[in-house]
């Protein structure tokens, strides 16, 4: 499958986006158009690569902002409408939700920083990526 998006997202309010595919699976993108199925996330299993990438960017600083970076993913907005599908108990409340990335958010970080990717400061605040982090993000495909 391919997929092109036509238009400038800071400008226009619409665009157009092209699918092309084989006829074999024509039927499950007019699905998707038509409502029939969700999409969900697929960001929590490599959700890690895609924080130090992120780290190593300098788009995550600190903590904080890794976990801001988590609550505006689609991650974030699927856990919300369907928590079972990402192992979390259905009728959670908000600051459950928050609390459980907020973890999410920390493990991958001292994950990160166990296989000195990231250093973190004495304050277990602030994130700065190391060469190993840099070249993984260089070498390894996301």
């Amino acid at each position: 499958m391919m997929c092109g998006r036509a238009g400038r997202p800071p400008f226009d309010d619409t665009g157009l986006v092209i699918i092309m595919t084989r006829r074999e699976t024509v039927h499950l993108y007019e699905n998707l158009l038509n409502g029939c199925e969700v999409v969900e996330s697929q960001l929590l299993p490599c959700v890690t690569e895609h924080l130090l990438a992120e780290i190593v960017q300098l788009t995550v600083t600190d903590i904080t902002k890794a976990i801001e970076w988590l609550q505006c993913s689609y991650l974030y907005v699927r856990m919300k409408k369907n928590p079972e599908n990402y192992s979390i108990k259905k009728g959670i409340s908000g600051d459950r939700l928050v609390k459980h990335v907020q973890d999410i958010c920390v493990k991958k970080v001292n994950e990160l920083s166990q296989h000195q990717m990231v250093e973190i400061d004495k304050d277990g605040f602030l994130l700065s990526p190391l060469d190993p982090g840099r070249l993984m993000t260089v070498l390894f495909e996301i």
